[in-house]
């Protein structure tokens, strides 16, 4: 899976944005708000990947149960799959 457009990620006081860039812009006119995990989801999104690599990527940066990482993630996922923002 991979993101559907090229985003711009930008950091705004403490969180981030994500905006589409390019071609891309007159497709996807919206902005995306991420934490910190969020936009390091983004950028492993950029390129394709599976969700196994994804999760395996996160847990290299955050410490915790490997089941709850997969479970947020899975989440975050689904919420950009029904957005459409991903290829798979």
């Amino acid at each position: 899976m991979r993101l559907k457009y090229n985003f711009s990620i930008n950091k705004v006081v403490n969180k981030y944005t994500a905006v589409a860039i390019g071609d891309d812009a007159k497709s996807f006119h919206s902005i995306v708000f991420l934490n910190n995990v969020g936009k390091e989801i983004f950028e492993y999104l950029k390129q394709d990947i599976t969700m196994e690599m994804l999760v395996n990527g996160v847990c290299k940066s955050y410490e915790g149960d490997l089941k709850v990482i997969r479970n947020e993630i899975t989440l975050f996922v689904n919420k950009l799959r029904n957005m459409d923002l991903l290829i798979d």
